[in-house]
């Protein structure tokens, strides 16, 4: 059977789809943030709230500067409950 030179090259091209770049993200930790100080504030602290299982604190992310509000739990707190 003779496949005509244009579809056959069709075929080929078809065949040979490129795979998308697979980038593994590395997990973000504490080291990736600095806490932000508010100095508009009478006190000068990044906290932003205190609860029954922790704080809230105001942290910037050292790669790219954004803003983020950072939850950090005490472990007491957890295992008594």
């Amino acid at each position: 059977m003779h496949v005509p030179q244009s579809s056959s090259q069709t075929c080929e091209q078809s065949q040979r789809i490129e795979k998308p770049e697979i980038r593994i993200r590395r997990r973000k930790t504490f080291e990736d943030y600095e806490f932000v100080v508010d100095d508009r504030r009478k006190v000068k602290t990044s906290d932003l709230g205190v609860g029954a299982y922790g704080t809230v604190k105001r942290v910037k992310d050292k790669a790219t500067g954004e803003l983020f509000a950072m939850k950090i739990v005490t472990t007491i707190s957890l295992v008594k409950n």
